[in-house]
């Protein structure tokens, strides 16, 4: 997995900031699970979960951007980092149908298969269309 590819996923698939780099790096790094099979078939109810989660997490990272970016100082700019991250796992805990290891594996699945990700693509421009 590529970190361009899973901020896509973890920010709305639009790379913004750097900070929203440093929000998935914390995350993945504070998440980590064992590495996820591609070829596991996810249900539309699980990719649908996934995909509420992901847009309350990119509006988060969004949230979150200009106050890393405008830190005084590296521990200032840390401590941030720690409290969305902390924000990003309640976030992914309270969404209905999904668990954060099951987020963090189908993240790292989708970087690994188009075909997954058209799924999670196709579920996200639906809710959008919405």
């Amino acid at each position: 997995m590529t970190l361009h590819n899973g901020l896509q996923l973890l920010t709305g698939w639009k790379c913004r900031a750097t900070a929203a780099v440093c929000f998935a790096v914390c995350l993945l790094a504070l998440l980590s699970v064992a590495s996820a099979q591609a070829q596991i078939a996810y249900s539309e109810e699980k990719l649908g979960a996934f995909v509420s989660a992901a847009i309350e997490v990119r509006a988060l990272a969004d949230k979150w951007a200009p106050a890393i970016q405008s830190a005084g100082s590296e521990a200032e700019a840390q401590a941030f980092k720690d409290q969305a991250t902390s924000e990003m796992a309640e976030i992914i805990t309270r969404t209905e149908g999904i668990t954060v290891p099951e987020y963090m594996e189908i993240n790292k699945a989708a970087a690994g298969s188009s075909d997954l990700m058209a799924r999670i693509e196709q579920i996200y421009e639906a809710r959008k269309a919405q």
